[in-house]
């Protein structure tokens, strides 16, 4: 096989090399003699065909391989085909090598070849083609055209640096959709698949499922049809069920002789014997049919029947069903056959509360297992904002509101309830505080939950959260409390254009609520110990530690994307002398008050940090040293003018600042503080309360 393949190998590279000799000397006769002999005519037509020949069976070696699902291509296989689309193009630019529009076909060429195919291959073919069109342009005596040889090989280099661009992003994206796929798949298998699980909470699911169940019991039906056909040989034997209405029954399972069985009729209950049983719940045997079609009118027709015999199907003091049977000979039907009729009807009731039992496990399990599932999908969540954005997709997973509103009790707002997330809003209410006469509120201060249906239509005496928040027209709103054990955490508001959930899915929400009460509380608890982790305990900032890796991710960045960024390093001036005069305390008021101007002058995206002492500092991010030294005459102005307060009196404080940018100076991280740390001290000695920069 081995030496096969390398016969093969030969064979094309010898070809290959005979086609590609070929062309370039096809060149020098086209510019000696335009037009061909027919022999070079023939001989022309004879290379194309051998070369679409060879196209058209490497590219069905190639298809078959992918078909096969080969982990990859083999590196020859890739060559030769390219090969002969590089030969093909050659062949063609070379015969119409005077209408330079044709060359741009080398620029896709190559832009494909450096995308999608090796690096070795595309270089190959990159300089063949350099020293081909050099002979084209150059060698040749009568030529000598160097600037659109020149011309030529920037564009092709162009296009072929394009498709290595594309090659590195391609090659990137697929590093990082690997990774992704082995987080979900190592999630998956050991979560487990929820999705699936959760529909079983909706409505349409669970009916589907006991529809499924209702089937084993049609199953079950036939089965006893066929015994009693067995044991009596009846014309018909047929089981009818009275429909959800109470006004007409059908046909369930029937095994008949007859082609004239009204299988998918609804017939009124007031109609024929089967009717009359219904009604009376009382058995029926008759020796001699009279009343023809309408006595019998689970026929389409008039049949000579003779016999009937038919039983109610009594299951919890309820008829459900009819068990009859008919015959074409008069008297068919004894005690004996009563009996036997009776002890199918046994069965019947005993499968009903059979199939009652599996209903009921079933649902249950797939109830209790998309709770599981419902509950571990929101246990996975950390953070607040995950917690409640994976709570809102499960119940529109499971009941498809229009509107979805979270308000959370944050106590550092005063015990304020907020806004914290949303769907179905157009306006961007994230924020936004809920008022305290609104309908939400009544329900935290109440407890329960509150269901408004009708509500466009309804008075409005209170607003639903506040009267500057624009709720769109909503048929029914549900708010419910969100409570865990005796404390108020918040509460969520569900709204629909129609009719809404059920009384089913209100209880499954009510449910998960209380699951989302306990992911809610455990994230307030992790963003509690966070923040004691990455925050100064005293001036509410971050702390030093969490300030140098928020450096190193933000150096990283610029490098990266080409960013720049800026370091303000603030001093507070004399600060010893007020600890000396005042005592710690009026001190630390100092710093709290500092800190708490950094926080509102500097912007969200800015880091704000003790840096030590009576130091702060600030990542003035994707800043130059322009708009940094803006904000931080900014802050000295600010802490110069404020008047701090105190116990038992008043004081002001000035502030030191140097600035230092990246990359201007410094491009590593101990350079820029280095930097920064030299403006800052320059500030001190040149009297205090200024701005310096690096």
């Amino acid at each position: 096989m081995l030496v096969t393949e390398s016969k093969k190998k030969i064979f094309k590279a010898f070809f290959f090399l005979i086609f590609l000799l070929y062309i370039i000397s096809l060149k020098e006769e086209i510019i000696s003699n335009p037009s061909f002999s027919k022999y070079k005519l023939f001989s022309n037509i004879i290379v194309v065909t051998l070369l679409i020949i060879l196209l058209i069976l490497d590219s069905l070696i190639i298809l078959q391989k992918l078909r096969r699902k080969e982990s990859e291509l083999q590196y020859w296989d890739m060559f030769f085909w390219l090969s002969w689309v590089f030969l093909s193009i050659l062949f063609f630019t070379t015969i119409e090598f005077k209408n330079f529009n044709f060359l741009p076909i080398f620029n896709v060429f190559f832009a494909v070849t450096f995308a999608f195919f090796p690096m070795k291959i595309a270089l190959f073919f990159f300089f063949l083609t350099f020293v081909v069109e050099y002979l084209y342009f150059c060698v040749f005596p009568w030529q000598r055209d160097y600037v659109n040889y020149f011309f030529f090989v920037a564009m092709i280099s162009i296009f072929s640096l394009f498709g290595y661009i594309l090659k590195k992003e391609r090659k990137e994206k697929s590093i990082y959709e690997t990774k992704l796929t082995e987080i979900k798949e190592g999630a998956k298998a050991f979560f487990g698949s929820d999705d699936e699980n959760l529909d079983y909470l909706k409505s349409e699911k669970r009916i589907e499922h006991l529809q499924s169940t209702y089937g084993y019991f049609e199953e079950r039906v036939l089965r006893i049809l066929q015994q009693v056909k067995e044991l009596m040989e009846p014309y018909t034997v047929a089981f009818f069920k009275i429909k959800d209405d109470g006004k007409y029954y059908k046909i369930l399972e029937a095994i008949s002789e007859s082609d004239y069985l009204r299988y998918n009729d609804d017939i009124p209950l007031d109609e024929g014997v089967v009717g009359w049983i219904f009604k009376h719940e009382k058995s029926l045997n008759f020796s001699s049919v009279k009343g023809g079609r309408r006595a019998l009118n689970y026929y389409d027709q008039d049949l000579p029947v003779s016999s009937f015999l038919g039983v109610p199907v009594i299951w919890r003091n309820n008829v459900v069903g009819v068990l009859c049977v008919d015959s074409l000979q008069d008297n068919a039907f004894n005690p004996d056959s009563e009996n036997i009729i009776k002890l199918a009807v046994l069965q019947i009731q005993e499968t009903l509360e059979n199939v009652q039992l599996l209903q009921q496990t079933k649902q249950q399990y797939k109830e209790f297992s998309a709770l599981y599932e419902g509950s571990k999908k929101m246990m996975m969540s950390i953070t607040l904002d995950e917690n409640l954005n994976t709570f809102l997709d499960i119940i529109n997973q499971i009941t498809h509101n229009d509107a979805a509103i979270i308000a959370i009790i944050e106590e550092t707002q005063e015990s304020k309830l907020i806004i914290k997330t949303y769907r179905g809003i157009a306006d961007d209410i994230s924020g936004k505080t809920v008022d305290d006469n609104s309908l939400m509120k009544w329900v935290l201060e109440h407890k329960q939950y509150l269901d408004l249906r009708h509500f466009s239509s309804k008075q409005k005496i209170k607003p639903l959260l506040s009267q500057n928040i624009k709720i769109p027209d909503l048929q029914r709103v549900i708010i419910f409390p969100l409570m865990f054990e005796e404390s108020i955490l918040g509460a969520f508001l569900l709204g629909y254009k129609n009719e809404g959930p059920d009384d089913y899915e209100k209880r499954v929400i009510e449910i998960l609520s209380n699951q989302a009460s306990v992911c809610i509380s455990n994230a307030f608890l992790f963003e509690k110990v966070k923040n004691m982790a990455t925050t100064d305990g005293l001036t509410g900032v971050f702390n030093h530690r969490h300030f140098q890796e928020k450096f190193t991710e933000i150096l990283l960045r610029a490098e990266r994307y080409n960013e720049k960024f800026s370091l303000i390093l603030i001093d507070i001036d004399f600060f010893k002398k007020v600890n000396d005069t005042y005592g710690h305390q009026v001190g630390d008021v100092v710093l709290k008050r500092v800190a708490q101007i950094l926080k509102t002058v500097a912007r969200k995206v800015d880091i704000v940090a003790r840096y030590g002492g009576e130091e702060f500092a600030i990542i003035c991010v994707n800043d130059d040293k322009k708009n940094a030294s803006k904000l931080a005459e900014r802050l000295r102005k600010e802490i110069e003018s404020t008047t701090i307060l105190y116990e038992g009196g008043k004081l002001n404080v000035t502030a030191s600042l140097g600035v230092a940018s990246y990359p201007e100076d410094g491009k590593d991280k101990i350079s820029i503080i280095e930097m920064a740390d030299r403006a800052l001290y320059r500030a001190k000695h040149e009297g205090r309360n200024r701005v310096v920069l690096a």
